[in-house]
């Protein structure tokens, strides 16, 4: 572990239980865990007591830190729900902030002033993993797991082998998702992405046929410079035969795919969540042609300088086009989004944005967070 040669900053309690969702909150623990690798923050991962409902929701992180400075401390939740009409009342009603990813304030209005003053957005996040986040995530929770199996065996290896947890342990590397712009790319789209047959209460035919026109004009437009499809499925064989992926669909092997192109098209996650393939882009150093984006981030993404903004299928192909013929802004672009990356959604990088905004210190948002890549997890 590197020590950044000076005293930590601050000291951070997180409290994590058995049945959290592991695989949507990977992010949040991949900064905080980055944090303490840079020795910018201490860190101790805890169980909450069964009482402390606060800490308790499934896709949402209590946190209780403390500016060891001043001794000031501050109870933070980072909430990573699809939902922008989600809130974990109990969570809110007694930290002191409250980071929400899926952030879109006329679903917050119905909430109380005093309430909704302590939210804000989280931003960009997407699964990853560290080996340090995978450690002590396991390390405190192994015990409680055992514990239970012992008391009800069947009814615990099935909540174990659940989907959210075997993709918390086979989410890529941070670093696996990066590729700065220095490096070449093929000059080629890519678009890849599931279809559904129960996704309530958004709406199948809103998010179903959208995504089956586009892949299907895009394949019809680019050919063999275009890659993805459908990801293939029940649903998926039933629908759309035509419009099935042949790329790698094991998540691993995507990351390592999209990658390599560099044009990313981007279409709103489900429930209008912002969906993790937009940081994912970023990650990449990717230009991006995408549906208006509706949810709130804490520095905008800007429409014609990040992304190309499209409202239909032959406004994707159009903007596609005007990327792949104009190399200075193909160029531009690329070197844009890997610049927001560093800045805005590299995990260590935003969970210090958080701290510096919850204690004020807003004249250095990033003070003390390397510039490098997670060089200490090598």
């Amino acid at each position: 572990m590197m020590s950044s040669g000076w005293l930590p900053a601050y000291h951070i309690r997180c409290f994590i239980h058995p049945w959290q969702n592991l695989y949507q909150l990977s992010y949040v623990y991949v900064g905080i865990c980055g944090l303490a690798s840079q020795n910018i923050a201490t860190l101790e991962f805890r169980q909450p007591a069964t009482s402390a409902s606060y800490a308790l929701d499934p896709v949402a992180l209590w946190a209780e830190v403390t500016d060891r400075k001043t001794g000031e401390e501050r109870r933070i939740v980072f909430e990573t729900s699809d939902h922008s009409s989600l809130v974990v009342r109990d969570a809110l009603n007694v930290c002191d902030f409250y980071f929400k990813r899926s952030y879109y304030a006329p679903d917050l209005n119905q909430i109380p002033p005093e309430l909704k003053d302590k939210i804000a957005p989280l931003g960009l996040v997407y699964a990853c993993r560290t080996a340090e986040s995978v450690w002590r995530t396991m390390s405190c929770l192994l015990p409680a797991w055992l514990s239970q199996v012992a008391r009800s065996p069947a009814a615990t290896i099935a909540k174990l082998l659940r989907w959210e947890l075997q993709g918390f342990l086979k989410s890529p590397d941070v670093q696996s998702f990066e590729h700065p712009p220095n490096l070449d790319v093929e000059r080629s789209v890519h678009f890849q992405t599931y279809i559904w047959d129960s996704i309530a209460p958004d709406s199948l035919e809103q998010v179903n046929g959208p995504r089956v026109e586009l892949t299907r004009l895009l394949k019809k437009e680019f050919g063999h410079a275009f890659h993805g499809g459908i990801v293939p499925s029940e649903v998926a064989r039933r629908y759309c035969t035509d419009e099935l992926s042949a790329q790698p669909t094991r998540r691993s092997s995507y990351v390592a795919q999209s990658k390599q192109i560099m044009i990313g098209i981007y279409t709103r996650g489900l429930h209008h969540s912002t969906a993790f393939k937009l940081p994912e882009y970023l990650a990449s150093s990717k230009c991006i042609v995408a549906e208006p984006i509706r949810n709130q981030l804490p520095t905008p993404l800007v429409a014609g300088r990040n992304y190309l903004e499209f409202s239909s299928p032959e406004e994707c192909v159009e903007r596609c086009r005007h990327v792949l013929n104009d190399e200075n802004l193909a160029t531009q672009m690329r070197k844009d989004n890997w610049d927001y990356y560093q800045r805005e959604v590299r995990p260590d990088r935003r969970i210090a944005c958080c701290l510096d905004h919850v204690f004020r210190r807003t004249s250095s948002p990033n003070a003390g967070v390397k510039a490098s890549k997670f060089q200490v997890f090598h």
